[in-house]
């Protein structure tokens, strides 16, 4: 484990002076500390293979949604409306659970001060990922900014009876608070 430079990233998120770079790298090298911690493991996986997902607690998440819509566009029902899967102040406090296990030296408050910069550097690191959906009627899934949010989006083309959806059109959901 490259413990000396991932204290050296840790210093420069205390000191507020780090790069969306820097978290990359910080996710890429803690990727192994994080195999017991499905959300912090599912981020650094968008870091590393941001290459159309298919699987983690994201893909999980977002596969649940598009196949109850589908559902709902021909046979009628109820849209369920999914939370966010990843919380701000839930994705530091697993880091810092992380980092402490490891014996970095850290103050807490001085990273949870850079909370909003280093949500940031995560969002644009994941942004226009794109999920695997194996389904005709989706024509793309993909993460996208809007704003301070990061939002999954479908575009699909649905014949209806009960929901019809043209492939130019978007539906989009929140997925990083």
């Amino acid at each position: 484990m490259k413990t000396e430079k991932i204290q050296e990233i840790i210093n420069k998120i205390t000191d507020g002076n780090f790069t969306c770079s820097d978290i990359g790298l910080l996710f890429v090298w803690l990727r192994p500390c994080f195999s017991k911690d499905q959300i912090l493991l599912d981020l650094s996986n968008f870091i590393t293979h941001s290459d159309g997902r298919d699987r983690g607690v994201s893909f999980n998440h977002i596969f649940t949604f598009v196949n109850n819509f589908l559902s709902v566009s021909e046979r009628g029902g109820q849209i369920r409306g999914l939370p966010p899967v990843f919380l701000r102040d839930d994705v530091m406090r697993r880091l810092l659970i992380v980092l402490d296990n490891l014996k970095l030296k850290f103050e807490d408050e001085k990273i949870i001060s850079q909370r909003d910069s280093f949500v940031d550097c995560l969002q644009k690191l994941i942004e226009e990922t794109e999920f695997k959906i194996d389904d005709p009627r989706i024509i793309r899934c993909y993460i996208k900014r809007s704003e301070s949010k990061m939002l999954f989006c479908m575009q699909a083309d649905l014949k209806g009876p009960v929901i019809k959806m043209s492939p130019s059109a978007s539906m989009c959901s929140n997925l990083f608070d």
